[in-house]
């Protein structure tokens, strides 16, 4: 069996909302453990796999999966303390989840940010803390007030960096994986309403990628102890969609030389070349996202080989090859995977 011989995919299928897991050649099997699942993230340490909830009724819920008999069960669930859990990524050492909420401000104490301690099988211990955002932008539909949307760590393991689409900033937190606390460092506004989603690092460290889902851009900055400075904005894609174009799930490979951005709309991946000096990024080429659908989330294998797509309106995750020596997509899907609208997705090995 390869390392990674399966793909866990989030589909938001009718009612509760689902998980389905396909052998790669194989077939697909849906499965409930976590209500309403949007996005995930694994343990390579314990095995875990960790979903966030995004309900559209009650609190947003974060839930700790483990394989048991080559299948994955619900070992532990924790309320975020906000709504519409929609984004949730683990610290360096993988003893930390941080997990954000599209909707908070129900209440004054709702929570955008949240952060818990895992035990070492795995689960979701207490929170170690909560913060609320403030802010909005002038899109009066989507930044009426905060919504975070995704949460990045650094290379260190020192900064935590959380997008919040509704407040037009980035909010970053100092981390101290030893005492586990997280505190405030400070907020960093991004253009009016550019509506930052999600975000990453450079494996480098000294930049983090935007992308700006309501402006239809790429941002970039330089990151530094005194904290984060813009450094360029630039289109997402040079195609011309029919209606908006809003950018979604954002990747840098390992060998830190392409940046990959997703673009619903124009429903393409775009490639950019990084500057090794600057860190800059330039579009270098798009592709099709393989069914024009909408791609939502966009994931490597381990070895960064392999990108799957989730086109989210057409029903399927699309793979494909990636060429390090070139820095380049396959023109065309290797497979594609039925499922019903995917959201999320990762490559696990159920051994």
């Amino acid at each position: 069996m390869s390392p990674e011989s399966h793909l866990l995919i989030c589909c938001a299928a009718p009612g509760a909302g689902a998980l389905a897991i396909h052998r790669l050649g194989g077939a697909t099997t849906e499965f409930s453990a976590a209500p309403n699942p949007s996005f995930l993230a694994a343990s390579g340490k314990t095995r875990s796999i960790y979903v966030a909830s995004e309900r559209p009724e009650g609190p947003g819920l974060a839930t700790a999966l483990g394989w048991q008999q080559n299948r994955l069960a619900a070992l532990s669930s924790q309320s975020t303390g906000g709504h519409a859990a929609v984004h949730l990524c683990l610290d360096r050492t993988e003893r930390f989840l941080f997990v954000t909420n599209y909707q908070a401000m129900s209440a004054p104490s709702d929570a955008s940010l949240a952060a818990f301690a895992l035990t070492d099988s795995g689960d979701l211990a207490d929170a170690i803390a909560r913060f609320t955002h403030r802010g909005s932008g002038p899109d009066h539909a989507r930044q009426q007030g905060p919504h975070c949307h995704s949460v990045a760590i650094s290379p260190d393991n020192r900064r935590l960096v959380a997008a919040d689409l509704g407040a037009d900033r980035l909010f970053t937190y100092r981390f101290d994986s030893k005492a586990g606390r997280l505190t405030v460092e400070g907020e960093t506004e991004t253009p009016a309403g550019a509506g930052p989603r999600h975000a990453i690092f450079h494996p480098n460290g000294r930049m983090l990628y935007v992308t700006g889902e309501l402006d239809s851009t790429v941002l970039a900055f330089s990151v530094s102890d005194e904290g984060l400075r813009p450094a360029a904005s630039l289109p997402a894609t040079h195609r011309k969609p029919k209606s908006r174009n809003y950018p979604s799930g954002v990747l840098v490979t390992p060998d830190g030389h392409h940046l990959l951005v997703a673009n619903r709309g124009a429903d393409t991946i775009a490639v950019f070349w990084i500057d090794p000096q600057s860190g800059l990024p330039t579009l270098k080429a798009e592709y099709e996202c393989g069914g024009g659908g909408f791609p939502r989330a966009i994931r490597f294998d381990r070895a960064a080989r392999r990108l799957a797509v989730a086109n989210q309106k057409t029903d399927a995750v699309a793979l494909f090859d990636w060429d390090f020596a070139e820095g380049k997509l396959s023109a065309e899907p290797t497979a594609v995977i039925p499922v019903k609208a995917p959201l999320d997705m990762l490559f696990v090995n159920p051994q």
